[in-house]
């Protein structure tokens, strides 16, 4: 029963579909992370469904491009968007760590939350616009496992191919969704916590005296190693999905993802001293638009 608790928990903190209420307990919320990437798979599945039925019926690319680029804030409810904005601005303040801390409580948005949105915004719109281009307009991209070129009769190099298909790299961009959360959700169990009375850090499991104590003297016991475990075993999952839909796309996603998190938790220590709720969905957002600008320039190959 705790198990489900936990799944209502993660679910109603991190989307808008409704699950049984109650109250929530320590006990409860110690593995709720786990369950977090569940719902970067449901954004995922909307994602292509969208595609796949707005391809399947010829409808304007432009009309999917905006529904599928609202799919994740109608699902999540903005809730990352939300820590990108407030991250936006305690990163650009000029003060100290506490000073940045106190930015990231402030319910109040500053100028470079709305300019970081509306950049965010224009640049995930135009790349999604830019997959949905090359797929419904018939720029298939075909395979060649010859990564040289090759001469026509009259000696002019042709145009290499990518070894992958724009159906294979939209796949493998739709798992993106779960790979991110798979990280942020790794990110509050492993690396410390910028504060100790944030729902991330409550969430991490780390939360009873005991934890805070192992923690606060540097001992690694303190991590939650159910968690752990659970979630390495996802994102290995994950990635194989990624890696077996095609090597090549799914390589260079999965790669991005991880330079976008190292730049994370460097950011994140240098002005924070760690992670909270608002940093990870700062990170879940950058991810997100990184891996979606690389498919989108990977669509462009053919």
């Amino acid at each position: 029963m705790n198990i489900f608790k936990s799944f209502c928990i993660a679910v109603s903190m991190y989307s808008r579909i409704p699950v049984p209420n109650f109250e929530w307990k320590e006990k409860d919320m110690k593995h709720a992370i786990v369950f977090f990437p569940l719902i970067g798979l449901l954004v995922g599945a909307a994602e292509y469904a969208v595609y796949y039925y707005f391809k399947e019926w010829d409808l304007p690319a432009m009309a999917a491009t905006v529904i599928m680029c609202a799919i994740p804030i109608i699902i999540t409810g903005g809730i990352h968007l939300d820590g990108f904005m407030d991250s936006s601005d305690a990163i650009n303040c000029f003060g100290d760590k506490e000073k940045r801390l106190q930015v990231l409580k402030d319910p109040h948005i500053g100028s470079f939350a709305i300019i970081r949105l509306i950049t965010f915004v224009g640049l995930f719109l135009a790349a999604v616009y830019m997959i949905l281009y090359y797929s419904f307009e018939g720029g298939l991209i075909s395979y060649s496992v010859d990564v040289f070129q090759e001469y026509n009769v009259i000696g002019m190099p042709e145009t290499p191919v990518a070894p992958y298909n724009i159906e294979e790299l939209i796949m493998v961009w739709c798992l993106c969704f779960t790979l991110a959360r798979v990280m942020s959700a790794f990110s509050a169990v492993v690396l410390p916590s910028a504060n100790k009375e944030g729902t991330l850090f409550r969430f991490s499991g780390r939360y009873s005296e005991k934890a805070l104590e192992l923690e606060n003297n540097n001992d690694k016991s303190g991590v939650n190693k159910v968690s752990l475990a659970i979630l390495i075993v996802e994102e290995i999952a994950v990635i194989a999905a990624m890696l077996c839909i095609n090597p090549a796309a799914g390589g260079v996603l999965i790669g991005t993802t991880v330079l976008v998190f190292m730049y994370y938790w460097m950011r994140s220590k240098k002005l924070f001293g760690g992670v909270n709720g608002d940093l990870a969905g700062w990170f879940l957002c950058l991810a997100e638009l990184w891996m979606t600008i690389l498919t989108a320039f990977m669509s462009v190959m053919a």
